[in-house]
């Protein structure tokens, strides 16, 4: 993960050499990753897969790294589990990844993520165009900037509703340590959802 992070995250400004390998001691699976309220501390990224008209989940995911890049594992559960991909995938912005898409694209599975960049440019977002694109990302192009997208994408907040449960329920800190007893614990979760 050092490897892939760009230069001036993994130099010291001061020194000019490279900041040393930090680790948590208490969960050294987890990274440091930035929360809502602006501070960073070690934590997961749990990804729950959901029908947004019954909120019946059907898989999760813990990641210890961004969204981003990682809508192929959820849609690759859907198949193991159901012997088929979804028709949609709804996803928020924090997935938008060409890379993800053109993936999707090719399993022929309709992708509903918005640009990163939408909020500030709106639908001039998605009306940029690349030397070296992917299969299926001038379908998303033309699909994100019509009306009937933009209604199908509404559903997704409705996943919202089982994050929401799930802190009223108790899920606030994970009590457990290492990704697969994470995974444990938002299973056990998800149960009492369903």
């Amino acid at each position: 993960a050092r490897a892939r992070q760009r230069d001036k995250d993994r130099v010291d400004p001061a020194t000019g050499k490279d900041k040393p390998v930090r680790a948590s001691t208490t969960d050294p699976d987890a990274r440091i990753l930035k929360m809502a309220s602006g501070e960073s501390r070690p934590a997961y990224s749990l990804q729950i897969t959901a029908d947004p008209n019954t909120l019946v989940a059907v898989g999760v995911s813990v990641h210890d790294s961004t969204d981003f890049g990682q809508l192929g594992p959820p849609l690759e559960q859907v198949e193991a589990r159901y012997g088929q991909f979804p028709k949609t995938a709804l996803a928020d912005c924090g997935f938008c990844s060409k890379k993800d898409i053109s993936f999707a694209h090719q399993r022929g599975v309709t992708a509903v993520i918005p640009s990163n960049r939408q909020a500030k440019l709106g639908d001039a977002a998605y009306a940029t165009t690349y030397r070296h694109t992917m299969p299926g990302i001038a379908q998303w192009r033309e699909r994100m900037v019509q009306q009937a997208t933009k209604d199908l994408y509404k559903l997704r907040c409705r996943i919202e509703c089982i994050f929401g449960q799930m802190r009223n329920r108790g899920l606030r800190l994970l009590r457990l340590r290492g990704k697969h007893k994470v995974k444990g614990e938002a299973l056990i979760h998800l149960l009492a959802h369903n």
